[in-house]
């Protein structure tokens, strides 16, 4: 794999060695590279020429017996010619008279000390090659030869120089970064026999076959990354992945181990200290976890960058060939040794006044080491990160409560702390952690803690509807609402606050404006957050119950309330202000809708949670499909896909889905919106729930557009429910009569038609202004086969009025109806006009199927207009097709900066820096950080 134009370079010199000349290749690499594969695919091209073969595998410990492997590998050679006896009996007499002189132990001649006994012993050995008889030739392959000791080197050289005159290929491999002076001047030597091909990482498309189909392209992304590219880390990586399991494989570990063996015990000790430091390190960072002297270590690191164990940076720092290297040497130290380096690294961090972060990362990792200040420092550091690294400030809230005596007299703080880890397992999609959490606390509750029990309860609830378990989560709220009594207004703001959410998310909107009326009556001036949640919610609930005027009246006081709101109040209230955006696009206030996502998705990434974060994205991305910006919508459902595989929640994959099929079906990409369509269909999310009909939908949309009517027609009557109590929006209800009537239509079914164009006109409501382009519509698809001419008049004004609200993707589609009604109606020169406008508006949208279909029409009025080009990469782009947030991203990238530095200057966690940095590999078609640098910096 990858290495078929080397394997051909070897093929070529194969070829002309059996011709009856010397070759020489160098294969080199770093470890892991694939030499070894290499040189055993070239074994085996030269063994099928019928060249006898003699592979030796250099070890260290060859050094204390020098040229004793290759004269080993004389004696394979000598071995082969056994299919002549006389030739057998010949050489081993020859073999006897050459090597007699040399001992073994010593690699001396005679124990003659002097430079001519070297020449001597070269000489001997190569007369002895010249002898061979082996007419198709020898192959010599000396795997490793960077262990190999100086004589072994200069024999080499003295082959280079002075080539045996038998058919003869010599291969060596060694390590790119143990070239030692001497090997490397040999390699160097400009000799026109010899040839050196170096092994480089795969690509992202030669690692390809290393992955299981199992394997989502996201993460084999992130896989690929973390190998480099090299093939035995990705191979291992892919295996780890594979088996959802963190334990390296065996053979993974051997390799590496044996590597660890041949330290000095200093070396090693400096090595396991260093690797309790999972970024780079500093030498006294090692010193003080290896409890070694700073001098001494010093040189042990120069030892283990002779051994390529470690590396140094351009910060003048250190870091490991490859975190498979550094966890391996973690793992070669005892636990208990293992845990003293890191409450030693611990308390020098805490010592020189490092930040809780770095101190909390050792003591996670220490024990009960650390003494009372150790939770302390946990539980600020978990605060710290909590938003950005859930994952890994959940962990530090486990060690803290570990470390809290956990006495039968419950204390407030640890109840506290239970609740934070509760809050934040949900932020990191542990929703099955959190609600076993949460439930825990509620079972040391005594009634009367009213004001614990809410948190608790709002908690446990949160998961379960995050499970898929709706019922469970509103079961719970109303229960505790009744256990609290009155005089707990605060408590009840709380749970009357969730419940309305609730109700909202399962689409039972009158239970959710009876809960917002409780909830508004419970306000109290001293929290405003309540008092803007109350704003945040009134919108929807007043839509979804018909009183669309009041609605639109407490849109406006919201969209006041949030403009003059800050961030903090915004992060307090969250979820409200995620469904006061869904409200605006319901209602088609897109520029507002769009304002309001904008602000909310940078709150949301800076503050959490991430299940706000998915559903504000999808429905940003719902905002951008209705206003005809597909490229942008496509690019935000990729983002929110990734937050909603990580998040577990059902829900927000869902809705995520649903928009990410609905982006591709109308850019033209039918088979990646088919593919989220049934995929989203698979999600079990509950058959009541909003979320199936909003999947039902997208895939409907997809099927008609790839040309499966009846099918799509099928699955959005059942995202609508017939049209008599459908869960779905009023406006993509209203658009989703308009379609079918369009569908019947174009397949004949002109009752049907009809019938839709009049379920339309019931459907609209006119202070919904941009939705009312869709009842002309749907007439004038009814009406198109008996009455073109006046079809087009109604579907020109059409695209009138979705131009008007903002709605460039249908308004196209109209004047696409128009154009063609126009042609069959003998309009030809107005036919020609309407379809430019078309073909216009569908290019400026990124919908390239139904500009295709525009562009076809035109010719057949005789327009002679270009084919649709095919969809450009986003890498050829000037943004190269980076979303903002991977832009700033790959620019930190080209500065030089860490995955874990970038995390920390964006508050991010690293999971998420590595998730975007493999979509920019992806998108920019590079493989290494280097290309990325070198890819921006020179734009």
């Amino acid at each position: 794999m990858g290495r078929k134009d080397l394997l051909n370079i070897a093929q070529q010199l194969i070829d002309q060695a059996a011709q009856g000349t010397f070759q020489f290749l160098a294969v080199a690499g770093d470890p892991g590279m694939g030499k070894t594969w290499f040189v055993r695919e070239l074994a085996e091209l030269a063994g099928a020429k019928g060249m006898a073969i003699s592979w030796r595998q250099i070890a260290e410990t060859s050094s204390a017996a020098p040229l004793s492997t290759i004269v080993d590998a004389l004696d394979d050679l000598l071995d082969a010619k056994s299919h002549d006896p006389m030739a057998t009996k010949a050489g081993a007499a020859r073999r006897e008279d050459v090597l007699a002189g040399f001992d073994l132990q010593t690699g001396t001649a005679d124990a003659d000390p002097t430079r001519q006994a070297h020449h001597r012993e070269f000489r001997a050995l190569r007369q002895l090659i010249n002898e061979l008889d082996l007419p198709q030739g020898v192959t010599l392959i000396l795997d490793d030869l960077h262990l190999a000791d100086d004589h072994s080197i200069e024999f080499v050289d003295h082959l280079l120089r002075r080539p045996p005159g038998v058919p003869m290929l010599m291969v060596v491999t060694y390590r790119t970064a143990q070239a030692f002076p001497k090997l490397a001047r040999l390699l160097s030597s400009g000799s026109p026999r010899s040839n050196t091909v170096l092994l480089r990482p795969f690509s992202r498309n030669e690692a390809e076959p290393f992955f299981d189909d199992g394997i989502d392209p996201a993460r084999r992304q992130a896989l690929y990354e973390a190998s480099e590219g090299n093939p035995f880390y990705l191979e291992a990586l892919a295996y780890m992945s594979l088996l959802g399991t963190a334990e390296l494989p065996p053979c993974v570990r051997a390799a590496f181990q044996e590597e660890l063996n041949r330290l000095t015990p200093t070396a090693l000790l400096v090595a396991q200290g260093a690797a309790t430091f999972d970024d780079d390190f500093a030498p006294f960072m090692a010193a003080t976890a290896a409890e070694v002297p700073e001098s001494a270590t010093l040189m042990a690191l120069d030892e283990l960058v002779l051994r390529d164990i470690v590396r140094t940076t351009s910060t003048g720092r250190f870091r490991f060939r490859h975190e498979l290297v550094r966890r391996t040497a973690e793992e070669s130290s005892t636990t208990s040794w293992r845990m003293g380096a890191h409450g030693r690294a611990a308390a020098h961090l805490a010592a020189i006044g490092a930040s809780e972060v770095r101190q909390a990362y050792h003591l996670e990792r220490a024990g009960s080491l650390g003494g009372p200040h150790a939770i302390e420092t946990l539980l600020s550091a978990a605060s710290a990160i909590r938003a950005t690294s859930p994952l890994v400030a959940a962990g530090w809230l486990r060690n803290a409560l570990d470390r809290m005596p956990n006495s039968p007299d419950i204390s407030e703080g640890r109840l506290d702390v239970l609740l934070k880890l509760s809050w934040t397992q949900s932020l990191g999609g542990q929703l099955a952690e959190a609600r076993e959490t949460a439930q825990a606390t509620l079972a040391l509750l005594q009634t009367d803690d009213s004001a614990l029990r809410a948190r608790a309860v709002s908690l446990c609830a949160l998961a379960e509807r995050q499970l898929g378990r709706p019922h469970e989560a509103r079961t719970l709220l109303l229960e505790e609402l009744q256990r609290t009594p009155p005089s707990s207004r605060r408590q009840a703001r709380v749970l009357r606050r969730h419940l309305v959410v609730e109700n909202i998310l399962r689409a039972d909107y009158p239970a959710a404006q009876a809960a917002l009326e409780s909830l508004a009556e419970l306000s109290d001036e001293s929290e405003p957050g309540v008092t803007l949640t109350v704003a945040a919610l009134r919108p929807m609930a007043a839509f979804r119950t018909g009183r669309t005027r009041d609605a639109l009246r407490y849109a406006r006081a919201a969209e006041d309330m949030i403009a003059d709101s800050t961030d903090r109040d915004l992060a307090a209230s969250l979820d409200a202000i995620c469904i006061a955006c869904f409200a605006e696009t319901a209602m088609g206030r897109y520029s507002v809708a769009l304002r309001h996502f904008t602000r909310a998705i940078a709150v949301a990434r800076a503050n959490g949670p991430a299940y706000v974060l998915t559903d504000l994205l999808a429905g940003y991305a719902q905002t951008l499909i209705c206003l005809g910006r597909l490229e942008e919508a496509m690019t935000v459902t990729e983002e929110s896909l990734v937050q909603t595989r990580s998040c577990g929640s059902g829900q927000q994959r869902v809705l995520t889905l649903a928009q990410h099929c609905l982006a591709a079906t109308w850019s033209g990409d039918h088979l990646t919106a088919l593919r989220a369509g049934e995929e989203s269909l698979r999600v079990n999310v509950g058959g009541e729930e909003v979320w199936i009909a909003l999947a039902q939908y997208a895939h409907g949309v997809a099927l008609i557009n790839y040309g499966r009517s009846p099918e799509g027609a099928q699955s959005i009557l059942d995202a609508c429910d017939r049209f008599q109590s459908p869960h779905l929006s009023p406006g993509i209800v209203l658009s989703c009569a308009e379609l079918l009537a369009q569908t019947d239509a174009e397949s004949g079914r002109l009752s049907g038609a009809q019938a839709y164009a009049h379920e339309a006109a019931t459907l609209l409501d006119p202070d919904l202004t941009a939705f009312m382009g869709f009842v002309p519509l749907a007439r004038a698809h009814a009406l198109r086969p008996s009455d073109p001419a006046a079809a087009a008049v109604l579907a020109v004004e059409a695209s009138r009025q979705l131009i008007s609200g903002g709605r460039r993707l249908d308004a196209g589609r109209a004047l696409l109806t128009a154009g063609g009604a126009q042609r069959e109606a003998g309009e030809l020169e107005l036919s020609r006009e309407t379809l430019s406008e078309a073909t216009k508006l569908f290019e400026s949208c990124g919908a390239r199927a139904l500009q295709a279909r525009a562009t076809r029409e035109q010719r057949q009025l005789g327009v002679r207009v270009p084919r649709v080009p095919p969809k450009p990469s986003r890498a050829a782009k000037g943004s190269h097709g980076l979303s903002p947030r991977e832009r700033e991203i790959a620019l930190l990238v080209a500065e030089g900066l860490s995955n874990h530095h970038i995390a920390t200057q964006l508050s991010l966690s690293i999971r998420t820096v590595e998730t975007h940095l493999s979509h920019v590999f992806a998108k920019l078609g590079v493989t290494s950080r280097v290309m990325v640098a070198t890819l921006l910096n020179n734009e």
